[in-house]
């Protein structure tokens, strides 16, 4: 059972990695992905409400991680441009 867990969560994780610079944006894999998800948190099944539970949850951290990366990498380009434009004035 936890091998499973732990490949899950695995799986989240590579899932949002290498979906990042495309797919990710797409508003129909997101869109269908948490639809998903909710049908199977709200599911009689309680491995199901779990499992997805467990998803939700890793998706969410990792969009919130990419959040930052974005976040970051982008202040970042706008500290490089005021610094060219300080140094060409």
């Amino acid at each position: 059972m936890f091998c499973y867990q732990v490949n899950f969560v695995d799986f989240v994780d590579s899932l949002i990695q290498q979906c990042q610079h495309s797919i990710i944006y797409d508003e129909y894999m997101l869109d269908t992905l948490v639809s998903w998800l909710i049908r199977l948190s709200d599911s009689q099944v309680r491995a199901f409400r779990h499992t997805s539970t467990l998803a939700g949850k890793n998706l969410t951290v990792g969009c919130v991680h990419l959040k930052g990366v974005f976040t970051a990498s982008h202040c970042n380009v706008r500290n490089k441009e005021s610094c060219v434009q300080a140094t060409a004035v």
